[in-house]
């Protein structure tokens, strides 16, 4: 299930544009550390004050909190904490360990939503709708949070009735394992071998009854199949832990008793019991918190969620997950349009049935629409924040959606609002929403890519996307898995040079790569294949290829190479490889549009991020050396500033 949460903390996820823009040097060099931060810096005994900066933006003018004359936004100590204090409510894990990594993304929250409101995002129609969304999310996780800090309270009186009321899960049987296994693993069609062990373990296991010791049983059954032997396992088993019918033989034991022989999937296995005892409550209340816990927390969650359905509009999800960031789709389009050419944007693509929020209707259950129009734009930004392939899963996303609201309309009920802390998360809340929808904008420019423009760039980069077929012999310098072996190499060196001359001289590759295996003793890598009659292909034969795939010298000779010629011997670590070029082409244009136009976004998101990557922000070394936990590298504080606080 997809979800942004509304900032993230414990890792930083780049922004392709920012983070290369400032890759390629086009970031104004960082200015001195602020004159106020260094000040601080040399009186190490002060504590650091709540109006001493911890936070300083070179760069950023933030209205008020700016210094006058200079673009620099400063965050004091105050300042800091009181977003400390929001976040906390809904997020949990806001530690002094963490303070570090929050600031840094709290730096880019900042970075965003003031250009969100430099841009005028706060006008555009869709702005109220993504602050609602996120508003709700942020309802949702401040009552995620107070669950589990309400779960988390368990008394020790709670856990010791659970324990009496339970006590028969705590009931442990030990109990000496016989288990050979049912086939034979070299050849899983042997019908003798499945028939004997069955028979072994049936009498063996009369044997057991009789008292003979288990371990020597199995290890007398396992030389008869051929197996190699196992060390014999004494088990402790607790209910829940096998089949209900198997359960209930081994807890109907007695001392010394054996079970029948189980059929346990590609096993034979009986258990003989030795001995039986309840466990110490010292020893399960651990656990027994744990299952308490999550009886609270699961509970709630399947109550909530077992009062709402809802229906997902399947016209409209039924498209590829990657689909939505495929650049060629432009801007204007989320996902396959083809599929999705018949739901308007009035549509409903989500209908969810119990969830009522402010309604109070007298009869019947209440239903929630959620059109095409509305949902798009909360898909766009959410895409843009994924980071994994399932959550740039439009379905999957969507589910989230619907939880955030389920758990939102259950905060409302519960009075979130009368939290002290809601009026900052509200402040995170537009920041947020300004930062995220300033980025969807920035990124349909990008995506503005006109068919002109793609034939432009194909016109100017032909060298691109030339491609070459190719043959070649490999001839490896070394056995595989054997030491270094000077004599092989060499072998295999002068091998290589007689080949490439015998190719010069119009020889077919194919034989030639065959003749390697031969003349090195060596299998070659389709033997295994080719031995079950599968069908491989050449062994010579490899993928088309293009500038940028190779090592350069070995790719300039390729590509100056004439159909039918053969280039000198190559030597990489691992062989000795000529090449014969066979034939070469230009890609048609239809072919790489898809490409070209990746291409051209990462290009402009470049460009619309340079003026972002000059900005730099300083971190009060006091402050976060003591309340901020560990120390972050300046390697890690240079990433950190090319990163959006996203998902």
């Amino acid at each position: 299930m997809s979800r942004i949460s509304l900032v993230l903390i414990f890792g930083v996820a780049t922004v392709f544009g920012l983070e290369t823009a400032l890759a390629q040097g086009t970031a104004q060099k960082a200015p001195a550390a602020p004159a106020k931060a260094a000040a601080g810096a040399k009186s190490k005994g002060r504590a650091v004050l709540a109006t001493d900066p911890v936070i300083t933006i070179e760069g950023l003018c933030a209205g008020a909190t700016s210094e006058a004359g200079a673009c620099r936004t400063l965050v004091s100590r105050r300042d800091f904490e009181s977003f400390l204090k929001a976040l906390s409510a809904t997020t949990r894990g806001v530690e002094p360990a963490v303070y570090r990594k929050i600031a840094v993304n709290y730096f880019s929250l900042l970075l965003y939503a003031e250009s969100g409101q430099k841009a005028g995002v706060d006008k555009d129609p869709r702005f109220e709708q993504v602050m609602e969304a996120i508003r709700l999310r942020a309802l949702a996780d401040m009552y995620r949070v107070q669950l589990t800090e309400k779960a988390q309270h368990i008394t020790a009186e709670e856990v010791e009735a659970y324990y009496k009321k339970n006590i028969g899960d705590f009931e442990e049987v030990d109990l000496d394992r016989f288990q050979i296994p049912k086939n034979n693993m070299q050849n899983l069609s042997d019908v003798e071998f499945r028939s004997k062990a069955k028979q072994l373990a049936e009498d063996l296991r009369v044997r057991a009854v009789k008292g003979e010791d288990v371990t020597k049983l199995e290890k007398e059954a396992l030389n008869a199949l051929g197996v190699k032997e196992s060390s014999n396992v004494q088990i402790g088993l607790r209910r829940g832990q096998f089949k209900d019918e198997e359960e209930k033989a081994i807890f109907a034991l007695k001392q010394g008793e054996v079970t029948p022989v189980f059929d346990a999937g590609g096993l034979w296995m009986f258990f003989k019991r030795t001995s039986r005892e309840t466990l110490p409550f010292e020893m399960v209340k651990s656990e027994i918190h744990g299952i308490l816990y999550g009886d609270k927390t699961v509970g709630l969650d399947k109550a909530l969620h077992d009062a709402v359905h809802a229906d997902y509009n399947e016209a409209y999800f039924a498209t590829s997950p990657t689909a939505f960031q495929n650049a060629a789709n432009g801007a204007s389009s989320v996902g396959n349009s083809a599929a999705k050419k018949e739901v308007a944007p009035g549509d409903a693509v989500i209908t969810i049935h119990g969830l009522c929020g402010s309604q109070k209707p007298e009869t019947g259950s209440c239903t929630r629409v959620i059109t095409r129009e509305q949902l798009e734009p909360l898909l766009r930004i959410a895409l843009l924040n994924a980071t994994t392939p399932t959550s740039s899963i439009p379905r999957s996303i969507a589910e989230g959606y619907v939880n955030d609201l389920i758990y939102a309309d259950a905060a409302e009920k519960a009075g979130i609002d009368k939290d002290a802390r809601l009026p900052g998360v509200m402040m995170l809340v537009r920041q947020r929403a300004l930062g995220d929808l300033y980025r969807l904008r920035e990124d349909e420019k990008a995506r503005d890519i006109s068919k002109e423009g793609i034939e432009a760039y194909y016109q100017k980069n032909p060298a691109g996307f030339e491609e070459l077929t190719l043959t070649h012999i490999s001839v490896p310098r070394q056995r595989p898995r054997i030491p270094s072996d000077a004599d092989f190499e060499a072998k295999a060196k002068r091998l290589a040079y007689e080949l490439q001359g015998r190719a010069i001289t119009g020889e077919d590759m194919e034989k030639l790569q065959k003749e390697v295996y031969q003349t090195l003793g060596l299998q070659s890598p389709y033997a295994d294949y080719e031995a079950r009659g599968i069908k491989t292909p050449p062994v010579s034969s490899l993928k088309p290829i293009r500038r940028g795939n190779m090592e350069q010298k070995t790719e300039a000779e390729l590509f100056a190479l004439k159909p039918g010629e053969v280039t000198s011997v190559r030597e990489f670590p691992t062989a000795y490889v000529i090449y014969k070029l066979e034939s070469r082409r230009m890609i048609p244009l239809e072919e790489v549009t898809a490409e070209i136009s990746t291409k051209i976004y990462q290009q402009n998101m470049v460009k619309l991020m340079r003026a972002l990557a000059s900005v730099q922000a300083h971190y009060n070394e006091r402050y976060f050396s003591r309340a901020g936990g560990e120390p972050v590298s300046t390697a890690q504080i240079g990433a950190a500033q090319k990163a959006v606080a996203h998902n």
